[in-house]
């Protein structure tokens, strides 16, 4: 579930910045060919710079939100209890500033808050455990919430950079401080779940494959 819910956040984070920016700059470009340099540069700078400040008023709305959210998931993995990192209108504050962030061509990326996503993901999915059946109980525990921060963190890696190793490798190696075979699989499961259904997604709703 971890993995299917991030990849579709990944695409409709990337997709929704790409579109953005495309448009922006083939409106810029039109102007520019039709009304001059100064119109069509004036269009690129007052457009950004709108797309600049919206990306700032859900930082100033919810700070912990900003940066990359790398620094926030490695404490997390580790035990380090941050207010509202993981929640998700922190999660969904991160994905409207780096969407409007990369369509103001600021130098910003969408590695480092897709990792961040993933982890709010991962954190959240914890809690949906239902509470009617005592067998689940041991999903309910503080071990089993850091290691589904630790799946969500993988997913998030996987989305962001389309490798499922990728994801195993940075929640073992920079991120959880406990680590075990089982959540070795349950972290490399989640990732190729998330690389393959974002490949599934992108061929139906595409008739060129592309990534």
């Amino acid at each position: 579930g971890v993995g299917v819910a991030m990849s579709v956040v990944g695409l409709v984070v990337s997709r929704t910045a790409d579109t953005i920016l495309d448009k922006k700059l083939e409106t810029a470009l039109d102007r520019f060919q039709e009304h001059g340099f100064a119109s069509g540069m004036l269009f690129h700078i007052g457009v950004s710079s709108g797309l600049a400040l919206g990306a700032f008023l859900p930082v100033a709305y919810r700070p912990v939100s900003a940066g990359s959210g790398i620094a926030e998931a490695k404490a997390t993995l580790n035990g380090v209890i941050i207010p509202n990192c993981t929640s998700l209108l922190t999660a969904l504050c991160k994905a409207i500033s780096v969407v409007l962030s990369v369509s103001a061509s600021l130098p910003a990326g969408l590695e480092g808050p897709m990792i961040h996503l993933g982890l709010c993901l991962g954190e959240n999915a914890n809690r949906l455990v239902p509470h009617q059946h005592q067998v689940l109980d041991p999903l309910r525990t503080d071990r089993s919430r850091i290691d589904y921060t630790a799946i969500g963190t993988a997913a998030g890696v996987a989305a962001a950079f389309r490798a499922p190793i990728s994801g195993i490798l940075f929640a073992m190696e920079e991120g959880a401080s406990y680590w075990s075979t089982e959540l070795t699989w349950r972290c490399f499961l989640s990732a190729c779940v998330t690389v393959i259904s974002m490949y599934c997604i992108i061929t139906l709703a595409s008739p060129k494959f592309e990534v």
